[in-house]
């Protein structure tokens, strides 16, 4: 068995996509708009000096909390939006 040292983009699809199953498989409902801002906002920050650009590396962690934490948020709106309702809820 042998090894060699590999990296490039070609390299990172596989993580970037095991992370994004991970994800969708403990929010299955969660969006792709969610996914992707969960895993690109909990980052953390890499410096890159061959052009001076900052990217996030990937925290798997730190996203299933940003998405836990967003699951747990409620947002109300005030107004009639539909055709009838099937969830009450008394705020006091």
């Amino acid at each position: 068995s042998t090894y060699t040292l590999k990296s490039g983009t070609s390299m990172a699809t596989p993580h970037v996509a095991g992370a994004w199953a991970l994800l969708k498989s403990r929010f299955p409902s969660a969006s792709v708009s969610t996914v992707l801002s969960a895993l690109v906002n909990t980052g953390t920050q890499i410096y890159d000096s061959r052009n001076a650009l900052t990217f996030p590396r990937i925290d798997v962690d730190n996203a299933l909390t940003s998405i836990n934490d967003l699951a747990k948020t409620w947002y109300l709106a005030e107004g009639y939006t539909g055709e009838d309702f099937s969830t009450y809820i008394l705020i006091q």
